[in-house]
This record gives C-alpha cells, sequence and structure tokens, in this order.
C-alpha cells in the first residue's frame, strides 16, 4: 500500500498554504485519503477476492497518478 497523504490528527496540521501546494499536484484536486478508505482497500487485498491481485505496490493516492 502506498496511499500517499492520509487524513490523520498529524495531517490535519498542514497548514493552509502547505495543503494548497499538495492539491495542486494532484489532477482531481482530492484531499488525502480517509483512513477508511485505506482500510477497505486493505481488508480487499487481504481478502479472497483479491487473490489475483499482485504486484510490489498498489499506489491509492486520490487521483494523484492518472
Amino acid at each position: 500500500m502506498a496511499p500517499g497523504l492520509i487524513e490523520t490528527d498529524m495531517t490535519a496540521g498542514i497548514s493552509g498554504e502547505a495543503r494548497e501546494g499538495l492539491l495542486r499536484q494532484v489532477p482531481l484536486k482530492a484531499g488525502g485519503a480517509r483512513r477508511r478508505e485505506v482500510a477497505e482497500v486493505v481488508r480487499f487485498l487481504a481478502g479472497d477476492g483479491a487473490a489475483y491481485v499482485h504486484g510490489p505496490d498498489h499506489p491509492r493516492q486520490r487521483g494523484l497518478y492518472m
């Protein structure tokens, strides 16, 4: 998993200017991933439904790379 920025208490302290700088890099202008979104992807990857999913990295950056 490589979720990029995750919305947490720690990242809530990022200044507005820094947050805007990060969002300028994201084509979808989506903020950080929510903890539940990351957990749902991990749950899927750990389950039987992901038996064919493989690879060294599974980026989840809310539109950073398109």
